[in-house]
């Protein structure tokens, strides 16, 4: 206990410089939570006890343009400027989240004031899908549907995490980042 103590005592007073706790480097910037770390790494950031880290890759999901995050979240409007909710992770913004923002597949539309059309769900990167997160598995069968999928109240089979946890990301080629495993769905779950 005293030699974590002194770990991060030492991280402190050298102000946001050298090795972090975590095994990443420190970016040299203070921070409150992990979104105001992005601007300043073009890679996984995290806020540890204050200074702007990198994340060893490791720990990091999987966003669907290939590059990887460690910020999650669940509704838009929580990542940086710059960043894009996608699957529950934080991924930068391309200007073609729209291929990909269902899951792996394509969005039918942006929303709209937070609304879509035709039973669509307005996701989280503000796109229009048939699931609040994944793929569907098609629409429900007088309430019912395949294994890993629950009937949601627009018609579609839906996936979603044990727990109703936020995914950790979709699965890319049948893998996840950061440790999760591959579901229905095709979301990562921690």
């Amino acid at each position: 206990m005293q030699l974590l103590i002194f770990v991060v005592f030492a991280f402190l007073f050298e102000g946001c410089f050298g090795v972090c706790p975590n095994g990443g480097r420190a970016i040299g910037v203070g921070c409150n939570n992990a979104a105001q770390c992005t601007p300043y790494y073009n890679g996984i950031s995290t806020c540890y006890y204050g200074c702007c880290c990198t994340v060893p890759v490791n720990n990091a999901g999987i966003c669907t343009d290939g590059s990887q995050s460690s910020v999650r979240c669940s509704a838009f409007g929580q990542c940086s400027t710059g960043q894009t909710c996608l699957n529950g992770l934080c991924c930068r913004t391309t200007g073609n989240e729209w291929q990909n923002a269902c899951g792996g597949l394509a969005a039918v539309a942006s929303c709209i004031n937070g609304q879509c059309g035709q039973g669509f769900r307005c996701t989280p990167s503000n796109y229009c899908c048939e699931c609040p997160v994944g793929r569907s598995s098609g629409r429900c069968n007088n309430g019912s549907c395949p294994s890993g999928f629950t009937c949601q109240t627009n018609g579609y089979c839906c996936a979603s995490c044990p727990g109703n946890v936020t995914p950790y990301g979709a699965c890319r080629n049948g893998t996840c980042g950061g440790g999760a495993t591959c579901r229905a769905g095709n979301i990562c779950c921690l």
